[in-house]
């Protein structure tokens, strides 16, 4: 075990602030010509022109993108997907956000279809308070070696976004032709499943695995934070198992810049179960299961299903959506050629692809790396002088104390 830095000390995050509820604001109540930010679980989702909070905050994820953390030093609007956690005077409001950050808090997700984050796991979360002038000097060492990584991971977005015009561009040019159109719907079966009770999940090896939004990628489905169901509990349960012949869509809201999260499934898949906000796309015998997974990367997917989701705090896709995109269907012998000449030409793109994000896993490693380090006080040099953390601890805790006791005087004199 790594020994503490002298002069840090180790708190509960809820012993330093609160995590408190954000607010609702719909889309159609902000003031749009407003400059306060409004955030969601997801960063910032539109402006508004009043603020629901002034001071330093750290918004956190608490549906959706649960976990996720963002800064605002400016007053702000956090809607009720997030909490937010207000900054004291005693922490420099970066260090709480990149540690915060490092923390991986959506490991902490207690749901399968809409990753949620519980408050009680939210403030339980370990927080290292360095003292405070050594949290500044911190804070700059990780932004100066951040820049650095910032600017190749802006080489490598614009390289990602030139190889997804490619890869339309060769679908396109692929599926282009005078075959009838048919709608998905037409020629295959899409369902979804329905939302499993946490309180029956079991460990990766206790039972069926459940495919969750967060298991699927572009192109393939990943096993990561697994969750199960038990073998006793699936009566009636038989019609949401996945097939090999499928494709798995994520019914999230697509994401245009990291791609289409849509993958077929593989016999080192199975066994596994369909939940909520996932949808099965099962091929009739009329087309091949290449040949649709091919004319689902059509550039004007995306954008169909935009236009037809559904949700105003969690925007998701939806059924219909899926069923009604519109797509060609050439004979069983052309759907093997095209199949073919799709996969030929996109073969060197899939290479490039693979490299670019090999690279960025290097430089997401690098980032953890880098707050790693800082975290347990190996980034910069220590001071002696410094007032430790543990007399900055006090006096949030009093102030904590002090702003209690008033808002309590406050309610009884309103009352």
């Amino acid at each position: 075990m790594t020994a503490q830095p002298v002069g840090w000390v180790a708190a509960r995050l809820g012993d330093i602030s609160r995590a408190e509820y954000g607010k609702g604001l719909r889309a159609a109540d902000r003031d749009a010509s407003g400059k306060v930010p409004v955030y969601g679980s997801a960063g910032v989702v539109g402006y508004h022109s009043e603020a629901l909070v002034s001071v330093p905050v750290v918004v956190v994820g608490r549906k959706g993108n649960a976990g996720a953390c963002f800064l605002s030093a400016e007053p702000c609007w956090p809607i009720d997907t997030t909490y937010f956690v207000r900054v004291p005077s005693q922490v420099e409001p970066k260090f709480l956000a990149y540690q915060l950050e490092h923390a991986s808090l959506r490991a902490l997700d207690s749901s399968t279809a809409i990753p949620s984050l519980l408050r009680p796991a939210l403030e339980a979360q370990l927080v290292m308070l360095a003292p405070l002038s050594e949290q500044r000097r911190i804070v700059g060492a990780i932004e100066q070696q951040f820049s650095r990584l910032d600017a190749a991971d802006s080489s490598l977005r614009d390289a990602r976004s030139r190889l997804a015009v490619l890869r339309r561009a060769v679908v396109v040019d692929s599926l282009e032709d005078h075959w009838p159109d048919v709608t998905v719907g037409e020629v295959a079966t899409v369902d979804s499943g329905p939302a499993f009770k946490s309180a029956f999940f079991g460990g990766p090896n206790d039972g069926i695995r459940l495919l969750r939004g967060e298991n699927i990628e572009p192109g393939r489905l990943r096993w990561r934070d697994t969750r199960t169901w038990p073998t006793s509990m699936l009566d009636g349960f038989e019609h949401l198992h996945v097939a090999e012949t499928d494709l798995i869509l994520a019914m999230d809201r697509p994401v245009i810049s990291t791609g289409l999260k849509l993958a077929s499934v593989k016999s080192s898949d199975l066994p596994a179960l369909l939940v909520q906000r996932v949808a099965r796309i099962r091929p009739s015998a009329r087309i091949s299961t290449s040949y649709l997974y091919a004319a689902l990367q059509h550039p004007a997917f995306i954008p169909h299903l935009i236009g037809d989701q559904t949700g105003t705090q969690l925007p998701h896709i939806t059924l219909a959506g899926i069923r009604s995109f519109q797509i060609r269907l050439p004979p069983p012998a052309e759907q093997a050629r095209i199949v073919a000449t799709v996969e030929e030409r996109l073969s060197a793109v899939d290479a490039l692809q693979d490299t670019a994000e090999r690279s960025q896993r290097r430089s997401a490693s690098l980032r953890w790396a880098i707050l790693d380090r800082a975290f347990r006080g190996k980034l910069v040099e220590q001071d002696t002088a410094d007032e430790p953390a543990s007399a900055l601890l006090e006096r949030i805790r009093t102030e904590s104390a002090t702003t209690r006791s008033l808002s309590r005087r406050r309610r009884r004199v309103s009352a």
